[in-house]
């Protein structure tokens, strides 16, 4: 019988998600289809409750919202404070972080050594949340969170932590990782870049989470300054596959998630 699963959020009309899902399916023998939801945050209630899907993803902006529908709520989501991932079983919604997992698969491809690292994150959103537990969980001892308004900062995670604004920049002293957790510099604001290529200069490595496109303007200062750099597409690829294991009971294998990565990078995704 075939399974309905999909993808939540505001603007979806560059997501590549249903691809990946309907190559896992195909890959791994599943018969199922997923499909993308627009919607409004008003909407999310009566979607929930009217949903005919067996599971769904979250995306921007509301990975923290989706969190007050859920009636579970994983240790590793309740530690970062952020949804991207529910499972429904028997009209009961069980909520998982599985971002998490698609940065730590991203970090090791590229032999990031995060111990006494510091970090930069751009954004506070709830991937920027994942993004900070798993540097805090590999030992990564100096976290900024950059922010365009520190009073909209919602998750507690970061009520003791050091915020800046975006005009503060000029306080960064330590520059070894720059992580945007932010949408900008996603397709079709291609030319926009959340800081400036001066800000660029200095890191050791430039991590977007964006991959449409895949290589932002930020990324492009990244290769001018000949600094190691890489974009959202593995991670993507990574939560897709540790959401389906959820849903399905699959095996994520390096194998599947280098298929993936291949078949999608090959097509210029």
């Amino acid at each position: 019988m075939k399974q309905s699963y999909g993808l939540i959020g505001e603007k979806l009309g560059h997501s590549i998600s249903p691809l990946i899902h309907q190559l896992i399916f195909e890959y791994c023998n599943l018969d199922g289809d997923y499909q993308l939801y627009e919607l409004d945050r008003h909407q999310i209630g009566e979607f929930l409750k009217n949903t005919k899907l067996k599971g769904f993803n979250i995306t921007i902006p509301y990975k923290i919202e989706i969190t007050q529908y859920l009636d579970f709520i994983a240790e590793e989501a309740k530690a970062i404070g952020a949804v991207n991932t529910v499972n429904i079983v028997d009209n009961v919604f069980y909520g998982y972080n599985t971002d998490y997992y698609g940065i730590d698969i991203t970090f090791k491809r590229h032999n990031i050594n995060l111990k006494d690292a510091s970090a930069i994150i751009l954004g506070s959103g709830g991937a920027s949340a994942a993004v900070f537990q798993y540097l805090k969980d590999s030992g990564c001892t100096d976290i900024t969170i950059v922010v365009r308004d520190k009073s909209k900062v919602v998750n507690s995670m970061y009520k003791n932590l050091n915020l800046l604004t975006y005009n503060q920049l000029s306080a960064v002293e330590k520059k070894d990782l720059l992580i945007n957790c932010t949408p900008v510099g996603m397709s079709p604001n291609i030319d926009q870049s959340p800081v400036s290529c001066d800000f660029v200069k200095g890191f050791s490595f430039i991590f977007d989470l964006i991959y449409n496109p895949m290589k932002t303007k930020l990324l492009s200062f990244a290769e001018q300054c000949g600094i190691k750099h890489c974009n959202g597409l593995l991670m993507l690829i990574g939560q897709a596959v540790h959401a389906q294991a959820i849903w399905n009971n699959i095996l994520v294998s390096d194998d599947l998630l280098e298929k993936l990565y291949n078949e999608l990078s090959k097509r210029g995704i």
